[in-house]
């Protein structure tokens, strides 16, 4: 989370991206288990 934090911080722009990358892997650990 805190890294999340800092990085969204460091590249505001890729801010969309890294939350769906995010949400892409929430997702397919959600259906893993």
């Amino acid at each position: 989370m805190k890294n999340g934090v800092a990085l969204v911080s460091d590249v505001p722009p890729f801010y969309p991206m890294v939350s769906l990358s995010a949400t892409t892997a929430s997702t397919a650990l959600t259906v893993a288990q």
